[in-house]
């Protein structure tokens, strides 16, 4: 074979694994997910550590297995568990869940003596409560949460769960509305665990 055939096939040869290559990578990123690192993640959160996830408001469709519970309304003994992290999510975000600035008061005193509980809230048409219930509490125009949470040992407000960005694309891609609640919830359970361990 002639030196310019033998570089022309091996050129050939090589755009052929490129292209299958390529063609293969789509093929992975077009199969659905196994489900192997949700099942992780649901194992860390209901059977590695001691998490109770309380939703009020609006529903929304978590996995199976997830730690979460429903409630009805804010009644104490709906939302103030024993668990070694508690998250209270108060889901808002279409502006018909109940929710007063007496219920921030009440969640923020409770907080502020009960080191595992987290509360986030979802939503923008009560974010202005938390402006009179928390000292220093200021929003930005595309803000839609509002959030109280431990880091590192201390209590602080949190921003930036939720925001106009977020909720937009989620308008396209609804199914990861569960996978952002659930990675902030773990997020913050390792955060918290490796502090514990350090």
């Amino acid at each position: 074979m002639s030196k310019p055939k033998l570089v022309i096939g091996i050129i050939c040869i090589l755009l052929l694994a490129i292209v299958a290559f390529t063609g293969y990578r789509f093929y992975l990123s077009q199969r659905p997910d196994d489900g192997i690192e949700l099942k992780k993640q649901i194992k860390y959160l209901s059977e590695e550590n001691d998490v109770k996830v309380l939703w009020y408001g609006e529903e929304a469709k978590f996995p199976k297995g997830f730690p979460l519970s429903y409630i009805s309304n804010l009644s104490n003994e709906n939302w103030q568990k024993n668990n070694d992290y508690v998250f209270l999510f108060v889901n808002d975000l279409e502006g018909k869940t109940r929710f007063t600035k007496e219920d921030a008061v009440k969640i923020k005193n409770y907080a502020d003596t009960h080191g595992n509980f987290y509360f986030y809230y979802l939503g923008t048409k009560k974010l202005d409560i938390f402006k009179s219930v928390y000292k220093d509490c200021t929003f930005e125009k595309d803000d839609m949460s509002f959030g109280y949470e431990v880091c590192e040992g201390d209590r602080i407000q949190a921003y930036g769960l939720w925001d106009t960005t977020l909720q937009e694309s989620l308008n396209e891609t609804p199914e990861n509305f569960q996978e952002v609640i659930m990675n902030a919830i773990e997020r913050i359970v390792r955060e918290n665990e490796n502090d514990n361990n350090s």
